[in-house]
């Protein structure tokens, strides 16, 4: 990796410190990120790592956004398939960093199957949103910081799983470590912890309108399940009540907005110390996804109290 290119345009994202029952909570704030969210990371070392002048790839909006604006930065032509519900303040964010956008099925699986399509009719770059070593080598970056600027090595880590292209670079970033690292995904869509389960991938349904659309993916990436398999990766699932009131509690602790997927890590940590799985003896790191989260649902959950909309009424695990 060329580590002076990277740190050229990806911000060192700060650490906020909060006390949770005695225990110290360290939060990795990529709200802070050059687009809001930690995929932008990947996408910088992507296309630093590979010369092609045009790129297409699908996104449920981080992945599409963070790759649009490394891509401009560069000179590449940057095209992003979306599925149809994915948030204005996404699909906003995506036109105005240049992104040609195209609206394509009602789910990100779906979006994914169009683009690869379009991607060999036009003859152009796909870009994985997770399943690529030098995305997965881009996100490991963001825990060697946190692993800098840390007093002492955490007990935990968490981190949101959707492809598992984060929960990758983590596990191998605290291998041999002592840490444990624990990924988080909704109840709904347990993809990589159903997978683990089974000893091989296993794809499963995506409800449709599911709020936390980082969160919402049907089959993990193959290098994220073969981490997952070498390290012994363990995985927390949540439903709508853990991952609302995570956005309550870190907006509560540390004022920081999250988007719903931007909260799992938080929701998985808070799941652990209900069930008194976690531990309280020593210090927690987690990672705060992203930030790009409409208005109108931020308030719903955050000041009058509702719970997100998953798909499912399933509850917590």
């Amino acid at each position: 990796m060329n580590g002076s290119g990277y740190y050229r345009m990806v911000r060192r994202t700060p650490l906020h410190e909060v006390a949770d029952r005695g225990r110290r909570v360290f939060l990795k704030d990529e709200t802070r990120q050059v687009t809001g969210a930690f995929k932008y990371r990947g996408n910088v070392n992507f296309l630093l790592r590979n010369d092609v002048p045009r790129v297409i790839t699908a996104s449920t909006g981080n992945h599409g956004l963070g790759l649009t604006t490394a891509g401009t930065a560069l000179g590449r032509t940057v095209r992003v398939l979306v599925p149809k519900d994915t948030p204005e303040i996404k699909l906003d964010k995506l036109g105005r960093a240049g992104a040609e956008v195209v609206l394509a099925g009602l789910t990100y699986d779906e979006s994914r199957q169009a683009a690869l399509e379009e991607a060999e009719r036009l003859g152009c770059a796909y870009v994985p949103s997770f399943d690529h070593a030098d995305i997965i080598a881009g996100h490991r970056l963001l825990f060697d910081e946190a692993a800098a600027d840390l007093p002492r090595p955490p007990r935990q880590v968490y981190v949101p799983v959707g492809g598992g292209g984060l929960y990758a670079a983590a596990l191998d970033a605290f291998a041999g470590t002592g840490t444990e690292v624990v990924g988080v995904e909704l109840a709904a869509i347990p993809a990589m912890h159903a997978s683990l389960a089974a000893g091989s991938r296993v794809e499963v349904p995506v409800p449709a309108g599911c709020q936390a659309e980082g969160l919402a993916v049907s089959l993990v990436g193959d290098l994220a399940f073969r981490a997952a398999r070498r390290y012994g990766g363990r995985v927390v699932l949540v439903g709508a009540a853990g991952l609302s009131e995570a956005m309550r509690w870190i907006w509560r602790t540390a004022g920081v907005r999250v988007e719903a997927a931007g909260a799992a890590a938080v929701a998985g940590m808070l799941a652990d110390r209900a069930r008194g799985t976690g531990g309280t003896d020593g210090d927690a790191l987690c990672v705060l996804s992203g930030g790009n989260v409409n208005e109108s649902l931020w308030h719903a959950v955050v000041d009058d109290g509702h719970d997100l909309f998953l798909g499912t009424h399933e509850e917590d695990h």
